[in-house]
């Protein structure tokens, strides 16, 4: 505009800004200082075990704001993030960083995913889920929950890594960050993490803030179960419930989680009843696909604060120490203590106690992570005793279809309430005043007959899935268009299977969504060791039926393992049953007393479903010599 005016010298701020946060950077020296690493355990007597620097940069100013007077003036985090050492000093983005602080801030890389053939169908349905909840806001609770993967917990005078290695945190760049590193551990502990989602007022809005509140449960006499699950959430939902009626519920696909088991399905069933609510709806993600759960955002926040310790417990008394210290798994371990689970909770309470005091200093959109009580054995006996109401004959072992068969109250409230699908169960009043079978509803009858079931996906002819407001309402859909139970299955064997390459292995593989055994096929011999070194890695895998081994990665002469491209809905192989196996039916694979002539084995309960009976081969050669080794 050829006008000098509208140019302004703003140079003159600069004056006296550069000192401004001396106090600041000379006491975040002072802290960075007196924070050093974890020296690995293995150096001898002279190691020293220190906190990492800081949790976050959040974290890091919090703990230096302590330090500094009163009226000292305090950076921003965007400001002291710029003061930190570039993670690469080439990259051209490194000129914007000032050095001040030596310290760098590494992210953690994301995990691989794999694909399944019901991701798109799961997506659906969780939107579908999302939509049904925006739709009565006002009368519903969304969480999502998962257990975090265990926490190890070092021996007395050994603290091991509370994260795996490889992971990165905020330390300084002389110092090196090092804790014991053994893979195997006694005592360990299982986080339990509760998302409270506040539902926003359209689908578009965020759905990862509100509440969040971690339980942690010792793994050895408070495992995960469905039953300890469903009691610490009515715990939870009892002070925040209020007079709402609706619960959404969101999960993976664990055993703990799995909504085609019973044991899950009276869980939920004993939930909707002590919390008197209207309206249960519980989805779970598509296998592999736990990303999808909101709440596993919250487990790389967890990973930030236990970035910073090395884990240990508290050695007690010699009886004690003696009577444990032949335990080598988790079996013999209970077996050792099951008449000292007050010592096991001493000497774990040190370490619980550390945890607790990290996670509380962790934030999700400025709210502060809280922490719940892990449920007690007669709190959990106390909370199964509502489904007595229902059926007197139910016992906290009833656990299977086929003893859930022998209930006829239950089967009846299921029939009558529930909707079961592969993935999703709901509970739901049926709102009359006649009815015997559930109570009456508490919310206002309009409203509650408008209320209806959350639908099953239908697909359109562009690959996509009808909008929840096109089929809403609808009582003639079923889950017929889940992909899984249509798919092609492809084999993806170079080589053709035969009895030999199954005694190669002589191990079987279950999938963790139908319970069925999948045989494992190699070319050559596995010999002891191998077989061992198998074993070890699928401990820890979570094998789901389309999964193929070659994606595994596994070491050595293993990688020759594999397993065919089974889905959910197929039949065990009829090359099981020529290899001398324990006899299974081909359906279900429960176990059966009878082995068939002409046909493959198959229980009472899918006879009378009505089911195809399948041929067998026409062959019948057994195999007795080939192990009977299941994973």
């Amino acid at each position: 505009m050829k006008d000098d005016n509208v140019l302004v010298d703003l140079r003159h701020q600069n004056e006296g800004r550069a000192a401004q946060y001396d106090v600041f950077w000379t006491k975040c020296n002072e802290f960075i200082a007196e924070c050093s690493a974890v020296h690995d355990r293995r150096h001898g007597d002279s190691e020293i075990s220190y906190m990492a620097t800081a949790i976050s940069v959040r974290d890091m100013i919090s703990q230096v704001k302590q330090k500094c007077p009163p009226d000292a003036p305090i950076p921003s985090e965007a400001w002291v993030r710029l003061n930190f050492s570039p993670k690469n000093p080439r990259a051209k983005v490194s000129m914007h960083y000032h050095g001040k602080l030596k310290l760098k801030h590494v992210v953690q890389k994301r995990l691989v995913r794999k694909s399944h053939p019901d991701e798109h169908y799961c997506a659906a349905l969780f939107r579908y889920q999302r939509e049904l909840a925006v739709k009565y806001r006002s009368h519903s609770v969304f969480i999502s929950i998962d257990d975090k993967h265990r926490i190890k917990i070092g021996e007395p005078g050994y603290p091991v890594a509370a994260v795996e290695r490889g992971r990165q945190v905020i330390v300084s760049q002389s110092q090196i960050f090092a804790v014991g590193d053994h893979d195997f551990t006694k005592f360990s502990l299982i986080p339990s993490v509760v998302l409270q989602i506040n539902i926003p007022e359209n689908f578009e809005g965020s759905w990862y803030r509100r509440k969040v509140l971690i339980g942690l449960k010792d793994a050895v006499f408070q495992s995960s179960s469905p039953l300890r699950h469903a009691s610490e959430l009515y715990g939870v939902l009892t002070e925040t419930l209020g007079l709402k009626t609706i619960l959404f519920i969101y999960c993976d696909g664990g055993p703990d989680h799995r909504l085609t088991y019973v044991s899950v399905q009276l869980s939920l069933i004993a939930l909707f009843l002590n919390l008197n609510l209207d309206f249960l709806v519980a989805c779970r993600t598509a296998p592999n696909h736990s990303w999808k759960n909101p709440v596993e955002r919250i487990m790389s926040l967890l990973n930030v604060g236990l970035q910073c310790v090395g884990l240990m417990r508290t050695k007690l008394s010699d009886d004690f120490e003696s009577a444990i210290s032949n335990a080598n798994n988790l079996q013999q371990l209970r077996e050792a203590a099951s008449s000292r689970k007050e010592d096991v909770a001493s000497t774990l309470k040190p370490a619980i106690d550390l945890l607790k005091s990290i996670f509380i200093r962790l934030e999700l959109k400025g709210e502060a992570f809280d922490s719940y009580a892990v449920a007690t054995d007669e709190e959990i006996h106390e909370f199964w005793s509502v489904l007595l109401l229902i059926d007197t004959t139910v016992t906290m072992d009833t656990t299977t279809k086929k003893l859930l068969k022998t209930k006829t109250a239950m089967c009846k409230f299921i029939e009558h309430c529930c909707q079961v699908r592969h993935y999703s169960f709901q509970i739901k009043k049926c709102g009359q005043s006649s009815c015997t079978i559930c109570k009456p509803v508490r919310m206002d009858a309009q409203v509650f007959e408008t209320l209806a079931y959350l639908p099953d996906p239908i697909p359109e002819n562009d690959d996509h899935y009808k909008s929840f407001s096109e089929i809403y309402g609808q009582t003639t859909i079923t889950e017929q268009h889940r992909p899984s139970l249509t798919r092609q299955v492809r084999r993806k064997i170079d080589f053709t299977p035969s009895q030999q390459h199954v005694k190669n292995v002589g191990m079987l593989v279950q999938c963790e969504e139908c319970d069925k055994w999948r045989l494992m096929f190699c070319r050559h011999k596995l010999n002891r060791q191998e077989v061992a070194t198998l074993a070890k890695c699928l401990d820890d895998v979570s094998y789901t039926c389309g999964v193929l081994f070659s994606d595994l990665n596994l070491p050595g002469r293993l990688n020759g393992v594999c397993v065919k491209d089974h889905a959910c809905s197929d039949h065990i192989e009829k090359l099981y049953y020529s290899c001398g196996f324990e006899l299974i039916c081909c359906y279900c694979a429960i176990e059966v007393m009878s082995e068939g002539i002409v046909n493959l084995p198959m229980c009472t309960d899918c006879k009378e479903e009505g089911k195809t009976p399948i041929k067998r081969p026409k062959t019948k050669d057994t195999l007795k010599t080939c192990g009977k080794n299941y994973v």
